[in-house]
């Protein structure tokens, strides 16, 4: 393939074409992970919002709960990403969509 780049003739061959592909791919993805929250603090909030539930019952004998505690728990599927050159980011995905980042 040829193409005209300030005024020269530019040729690309198939390999080079796959890495433009390759690479502005890779730059699509880094960009939609950065404004992922981080999933430790998504892990918190829904530690926090079990720990505001299970404190809010009451024992047998109709007195709240003391020292409850919360745990988060959620089905994730793990993909790494880069984040740029020479970096990996591990990305949670739940449901199909990416959920947050670790690390």
């Amino acid at each position: 393939m040829k193409i005209k780049k300030n005024g020269r003739v530019i040729s690309l061959s198939e390999s080079d074409l796959q890495r433009i592909v390759k690479r502005t791919l890779n730059e699509e993805d880094s960009a939609k992970t950065s404004s992922l929250p981080s999933c430790k603090e998504e892990m918190a909030k829904l530690a926090e919002e079990d720990e505001k539930k299970n404190c809010a019952k009451t024992g047998k004998d109709g007195k709240p709960r003391i020292g409850c505690m919360g745990t988060a728990r959620e089905k994730v599927t793990f993909k790494t990403s880069t984040g740029g050159p020479d970096r990996l980011e591990l990305i949670a995905h739940k449901g199909g969509k990416a959920w947050c980042k670790c690390g």
